[in-house]
Formats: structure tokens, C-alpha cells, sequence
């Protein structure tokens, strides 16, 4: 009986964990999606700049 009660437990870490960790790399998918889209959006923020003002400052790569 304590072994199917430790087994019992053991599942529920298990589970949690990887509720953790499918958590975690949603979450790290997320901040890499929205860097991608910042830095498309600052290179075409820099584009119109420099295209209609005549900006000369470079944006940083």
C-alpha cells in the first residue's frame, strides 16, 4: 500500500514538472517571437526614418 501511494506521488511530480517545464518553453518560444518582431519592426522604423527625413544615424545591428 505505501508503494502505490509513493508511485501516486511520484506521478503527480512527474506531471507537474512537466507542466513546469511545458510552461517554461512557451515561455521562452514567446520572449524569442517577440525579439523577432522587435527587431523587424526597429528595421523598418530605421528604413522610414532614413528614407523620409534623410536620417543619417545608423541603427545598431
Amino acid at each position: 500500500m505505501i508503494d502505490i501511494a509513493n508511485k501516486s506521488k511520484q506521478d503527480d511530480l512527474t506531471t507537474e514538472n512537466q507542466k513546469e517545464t511545458i510552461i517554461l518553453n512557451s515561455a521562452v518560444k514567446y520572449r524569442e517571437e517577440t525579439l523577432e518582431y522587435n527587431k523587424l519592426r526597429n528595421q523598418v522604423d530605421q528604413e522610414y526614418y532614413t528614407k523620409v527625413h534623410g536620417c543619417s544615424v545608423k541603427a545598431k545591428e
